[in-house]
């Protein structure tokens, strides 16, 4: 059996999720789908507007067949921690055979070369001289993975749900 697993704040959950809940199976020819979900806060540390149990039984509603809460440890960090959580959650039910997340690109390949090249002990000594005098953590990353990938793929780091999903394939 086919199980798809989403990771999602779902605050509010609306018509797109529902949507996505839906296409994910379809795209995965899932016979059922397993949400995580962060639970009170949300990853950018601010109180959820709704209720967990509200957003649960919307996504159950919706089509999820079960529903996870994120621990906060998870909910509330960077997003390459918040991704390896809600990874390990949906690993750890040992029934998950399908990831299906959103991104800008949309480029599933491109996602996961710019992934391995992250893990690389190459881009790890260049992120090291490149953090001293770098204005962010972004800016560094973004020049230490330059020659390491194709440029369309370094520039995949400028947009939120793109990290997301590099840090989903990392994890």
């Amino acid at each position: 059996m086919r199980v798809v697993g989403i990771i999602a704040e779902y605050d509010p959950f609306h018509n797109g999720h529902e949507y996505h809940l839906k296409k994910a199976k379809e795209m995965t020819g899932a016979q059922a789908a397993a949400v995580v979900i962060s639970g009170s806060f949300t990853q950018r540390g601010s109180a959820a507007f709704y209720d967990k149990k509200a957003r649960t039984a919307a996504a159950l509603a919706a089509g999820a067949d079960l529903v996870l809460e994120l621990p906060y440890i998870y909910a509330c960090n960077a997003g390459s921690e918040f991704a390896y959580g809600a990874v390990s959650v949906l690993e750890s039910t040992g029934i998950v055979t399908d990831l299906v997340f959103g991104s800008e690109c949309g480029d599933a390949a491109a996602l996961e070369r710019v992934a391995a090249a992250l893990l690389t002990p190459d881009f790890r000594d260049r992120l090291r001289r490149e953090l001293p005098g770098a204005v962010s953590f972004a800016a560094a990353r973004q020049r230490a993975l330059a020659g390491l990938v194709p440029p369309a793929d370094a520039a995949l780091l400028a947009s939120p749900n793109n990290i997301l999903g590099i840090e989903y394939c990392k994890a």
